[in-house]
C-alpha cells in the first residue's frame, strides 16, 4: 500500500513540477511574441491584420490563406 501512496505522491510531485516550468517558461514566450510582432511592424505589416491572421489559423480556419494572399 505505501508503494501506491509514494507512487501518487511522485505523479503528483511530477505534475506541479512540470507546471511550475511551464509558469516559468511564460514570460520569455511573452517577450519573444512581442519581438515577433516588432519585427513585423519594422518591416511594416498591419499588426492588427497579422494578429487576426494568426486567430483564424488557431482556429483552424482556411480563410487565413485568403488574408495571406492578400
Amino acid at each position: 500500500m505505501s508503494d501506491t501512496v509514494g507512487s501518487a505522491g511522485d505523479r503528483i510531485r511530477s505534475f506541479v513540477e512540470r507546471t511550475e516550468q511551464l509558469d516559468n517558461a511564460i514570460p520569455e514566450l511573452t517577450e519573444s511574441r512581442k519581438e515577433v510582432f516588432a519585427e513585423a511592424k519594422v518591416e511594416v505589416f498591419d499588426l492588427t491584420i497579422l494578429k487576426e491572421i494568426i486567430k483564424l489559423q488557431m482556429q483552424g480556419k482556411d480563410e487565413h490563406e485568403t488574408l495571406i494572399d492578400v
